[in-house]
């Protein structure tokens, strides 16, 4: 993927660049931002919801493990 003006490429490398740049308060403004650099971001986006998501659901399953073996009953 290729970003426009400076023909750097929009890969892994340069989502370290960008994303730490995105902490608060957010004052960045990309003038040049193309379509293919704004649909990767919201890939990573989306590709970090999930993974918070299957996050959420090992953190809680072993919170009720846990809840289970403490208490003495049976996992749900």
């Amino acid at each position: 993927m290729r970003r426009g003006g400076g023909g750097r490429s929009i890969g892994a490398g340069s989502r370290c660049r960008i994303l730490p740049c995105l902490d608060r308060p957010r004052s960045i403004h990309f003038p040049d931002a193309t379509p293919e650099m704004l649909a990767l971001l919201e890939h990573e986006r989306d590709r970090m919801s999930q993974r918070i998501a299957c996050l959420s659901r090992n953190r809680n399953a072993i919170s009720e493990y846990l809840e289970a073996v403490r208490d003495g009953s049976p996992p749900r």
